[in-house]
C-alpha cells in the first residue's frame, strides 16, 4: 500500500506591521488608561473612607469641625487627581497615592486619647485597596 506522510510545513515568519514607535505609544496609552481607572477607584475608596471616619468617629464632636475636616486626596505623580475639600499635607511622590486626613490641628491629640478619628477609615481603605489589587476591568 501507499503510506501517507503529512506535509512538512515551514514556519511562517512573523512580520511586524507597525513601527517600534507606534507600538511604544500604544503601550503608553494603555498604561495611562489603566492608571486613570485605578485613580478613579482610589477616589471612590477615598470617599468611602471619609464617610467611614465621619460615621464611626467615637469622639464627641462639639463644634462639628473635626468631623467636617476629614477629607481625602488622590495624587497621581504628585499632582492632585481627585479630592474632597482638603489638600494633602505631603506626598511620597509615588505614581498613585490615596491620602486620608483630618484637617484640625487637634486631631492627633483626640486620637492619642484613644478615640477613633481615622482608625476605622484606614482599616476600610486598606481592605478596599487590597480587594482591587490584581483586578483589571
Amino acid at each position: 500500500g501507499i503510506t501517507h506522510r503529512p506535509a512538512i510545513r515551514e514556519p511562517m515568519p512573523i512580520t511586524r506591521l507597525s513601527t517600534q514607535q507606534a507600538l511604544a505609544k500604544a503601550i503608553e496609552r494603555k498604561l495611562a488608561e489603566r492608571k486613570e481607572r485605578l485613580a478613579r477607584r482610589l477616589a471612590y475608596i477615598g470617599e468611602g473612607a471619609v464617610n467611614e471616619a465621619r460615621d464611626k468617629g467615637s469622639y464627641t464632636d462639639r463644634t462639628g469641625n473635626l468631623r467636617a475636616s476629614v477629607a481625602y486626596c488622590v495624587l497621581m505623580d504628585g499632582k492632585r487627581y481627585g479630592y474632597s475639600s482638603s489638600r494633602p499635607t505631603s506626598s511620597t511622590g509615588k505614581a498613585l497615592e490615596l491620602v486620608v486626613s483630618a484637617g484640625m490641628h487637634y486631631a492627633p491629640y483626640v486620637a492619642a486619647m484613644g478615640y477613633d478619628v481615622l482608625d476605622s477609615a484606614e482599616v476600610k481603605a486598606a481592605a478596599d485597596v487590597s480587594a482591587i489589587k490584581g483586578v483589571d476591568r
